[in-house]
């Protein structure tokens, strides 16, 4: 019978849980963005919130300014209307007159759009 050193255990052992935490991190599912919503009128039904009036959405990556917006939290879904500015950090700046953006996968549609 062969003995093998416990060095060779050692190094089995930190492979597997490796291999493990690596597994885990595939279906991790990614939080979503905190994202704080304040205006004149907010109020909630069920997940989606409906804000009227200087309303500001800030999250880790955007700053939003519009006159109305309705954001679904759960699905990440934001729809702004009416004077809308968005900042994302100091890279891109726009303003429309009607946006939808997903707030999860960074897609939306703005018409009509300036941004620089």
């Amino acid at each position: 019978m062969i003995e093998l050193p416990i060095r060779w255990w050692s190094m089995q052992i930190k492979v597997f849980f490796l291999m493990v935490l690596s597994l885990g991190s595939l279906w991790a599912v990614e939080p979503a963005q905190d994202v704080e919503v304040l205006a004149q009128t907010v109020t909630k039904e069920g997940t989606l919130v409906h804000a009227v009036g200087n309303v500001v959405l800030y999250s880790p990556k955007y700053l939003i300014t519009a006159d109305e917006a309705y954001y679904d939290y759960e699905s990440g879904d934001l729809e702004l209307f009416g004077n809308i500015t968005t900042l994302e950090g100091v890279k891109y700046a726009s303003r429309s007159g009607h946006t939808k953006l997903n707030l999860n996968t960074d897609k939306g549609i703005s018409d009509p759009l300036f941004f620089f």
